[in-house]
Formats: structure tokens, sequence, C-alpha cells
């Protein structure tokens, strides 16, 4: 079985191919960079601001994909990008752009750009200015088993399911994601943070031949290592196999008890709605009539703690909204009380109390 890759160097040299002759082709900078070459290239940027505030977002991540349909590899794929994107504040006025060239003139040139939409956009009341140096947890959501997979390994790893469906005469379709990347950013008041990261996400559904049975499963790692294709197929087997005779049920209450995966979405659509001011304003499940903080209704949580230093499920504050992490030890749920709210850098709330990270899983 052959599995088609484009990789970057074939798109370098189609690049250079087309080009006319007796023209140089600079060298492209790496995908990933490190955080000493990260924090390089943020520092240049800087140098070019004239603005009162100025803050740098970058980040770059490669990507591998591999799907199947009917228990045979469709496509393959690869993806490699990187993002600069430059904040420039005159007062309340701020002025936003992105690019993705890095030579010096276009790195000139997007601060140049962010700049003039500043001076032209009408002061922001809720802006409140770049933050001064943060204090932040380690944590390593970085794994080298995905930073260094290759089509190769993603093709066993289909293979392991494929090899399931087909002996049990059943038809799967799936799809598996890795990323490798990172973030980083640095402000005019001398913030600057670095975030490695990698991920790995395996979906897929099962049917029956007569179409009257399908079971799924979905699993999502930073460590490829965890990621066992074969034992999540096996789950997507016995849901097809065992829903192929169901039957109607009459309306009513029925307790349902819920697979990890769908407990897990539930509850990040709890987690990153926990914020203040949309609780303030009457636009949350948190809310009560007239808009003051309250409690969903019918929701019962026994005890619930965000730590965010376990590796497997660790991300430490996005380095682009830059807050500390105090929400180490502050941040959760203890029985059926919010005991703190998280509350984001802008708005009436943030000038009245400091702003308060949102939760992390």
């Amino acid at each position: 079985m052959v599995y088609g890759w484009l990789t970057r160097e074939l798109l370098i040299r189609q690049s250079t191919a087309n080009q006319k002759p007796n023209t140089r082709t600079p060298t492209p900078m790496a995908i990933i960079l490190t955080e000493a070459e990260a924090k390089a290239l943020l520092t240049k940027v800087l140098s070019y601001s004239k603005a009162d505030s100025c803050e740098v977002n970058l980040s770059g991540a490669e990507r591998g994909n591999i799907r199947y349909a009917r228990n045979e590899v469709s496509t393959s794929g690869a993806l490699a990008n990187q993002l600069l994107g430059v904040q420039s504040a005159f007062g309340k006025k701020v002025g936003t752009a992105t690019i993705t060239e890095f030579d010096d003139a276009s790195l000139e040139k997007v601060v140049r750009r962010s700049e003039e939409l500043a001076q032209l956009a009408p002061e922001n009341s809720e802006y409140m200015g770049v933050l001064a140096p943060q204090q932040y947890l380690k944590a390593s959501g970085f794994f080298d088993s995905i930073a260094s997979l290759t089509p190769d390994k993603r093709a066993d790893a289909v293979a392991k399911s494929l090899k399931l469906t087909r002996d049990a005469n059943l038809i799967g379709a799936g799809f598996m994601d890795d990323r490798n990347g990172y973030e980083a950013m640095m402000n005019s008041k001398g913030l600057f943070a670095y975030y490695p990261s990698t991920n790995v996400n395996f979906s897929l559904t099962v049917r029956t031949d007569d179409g009257k049975g399908s079971g799924y499963v979905a699993r999502g790692y930073n460590d490829f290592t965890k990621l066992d294709t074969a034992a999540a197929t096996r789950i997507a087997l016995l849901k097809a196999q065992g829903s192929a005779q169901a039957r109607a049920i009459e309306p009513g209450k029925y307790t349902v008890i819920l697979e990890p995966t769908a407990a897990a979405v539930l509850l990040e659509n709890i987690f990153f709605n926990m914020d203040a001011r949309s609780a303030d304003e009457g636009r949350s499940y948190f809310s009560k009539t007239g808009g003051s903080p309250g409690w969903a209704t019918k929701l019962w949580m026994s005890a619930l703690q965000f730590i965010p230093t376990r590796p497997m499920l660790s991300y430490p504050h996005r380095p682009g909204r830059g807050m500390d992490d105090r929400r180490k030890k502050r941040c959760g749920l203890r029985k059926v009380w919010l005991r703190t709210w998280p509350i984001r850098a802008s708005g009436r709330r943030s000038r009245e109390k400091k702003p308060f990270p949102l939760p992390t899983m």
C-alpha cells in the first residue's frame, strides 16, 4: 500500500524550480523555533516599534494526518505553517496586523501596518495595556514521540485499526492527526513566554455492513506512545455490533452513563464558560435573573481542582493573554460553589479586581 506524502523539502524544490534564472532563494527559516530563536526574533520585531506599547505573538506548527474510509486509506498529508502577529497601541487606540514572511523588510512592514491601523482605530475603553513580566508554572506538553513521528508510524497505527474492522466484517472510517508546534510572545514591557507542545488525535466510526449498527471512538494525547489504536478500535467494534439490534423506547427520564469522552466534552463547556463578565451580563448559565453571578440550577459536582502540572493534561496560560498562574491554588469547584470567578483582562470587572486566568485541563 502506498501512502502519498508531500514534504516541506519538496515544496521548497518546486518553488526554486519555478524561479527565474540568476535569482537567489533565501534559506527558509525553521518552522519550529527554539526558545532562544523565538526570543531573538521577537526582540528584533519589537525594535521596529514606535508605538506607546507593542505586543508580538509568534507561532509555528508542523502537522501530519492520515484518513481512511470503507476500510481503505484514502489520503495522507502534511501541513507546516508560521504566523506572527503584532498589536500596537497609542493610548487606547489599538491596531493588529499579521504576517507569514520573516525577512527584515516584512517584519518592519507588519509593525508599521499595525501602527497605521491603531492610528485609524477609535479608542477602546476596555483596553488595559500590556502586562509586566509574569511568573508561570513549568508544564510539559511536548513529547518527542510526536515531534519525530513519520508517515510510516502513522500508517502502522492505522493498519492495526484496519485489520480489526476487516477481520470483523465491519466497515471503518477514521482520521488521525498529529501536531508539533510552539507559541511565543513578547511585549514592550519585557514580558516573554514560550511554550512548545505536541498532540495527536484519533477518531473512528465503525458500521455494520447493513448500516443498522454504528460505533464511534475518539482519543487524544500529548504523547504518541499513549495512543493504542487497536484498543480504541475494539470499543468502536463493540458499539457497532451492540447497536445493530437497537429497539425503540418511549420518551421519558432514563439514567444515562456517559463514557469518558462524552463527559469530558460536557465538562469543557462548563470550564471554559466560567467567566465573571458573562455571568454579570446574564449571558451565562452561571447567571441569575438580573445578571448577578449564580450557579447552574441542576449542576452538581462533588469536587474538582484544576492543577495545571499533570504532564498529560498540562497547558499553561496561553502566552498571548499573559496572566500569571495564581489559579494553581485558587481556581476550582468545591461541592456546588464556584470559589473564584475567572476575570478576563478587559471590562469593568478587571478594573475593579485584578484579572484572574481561566481554568485549564
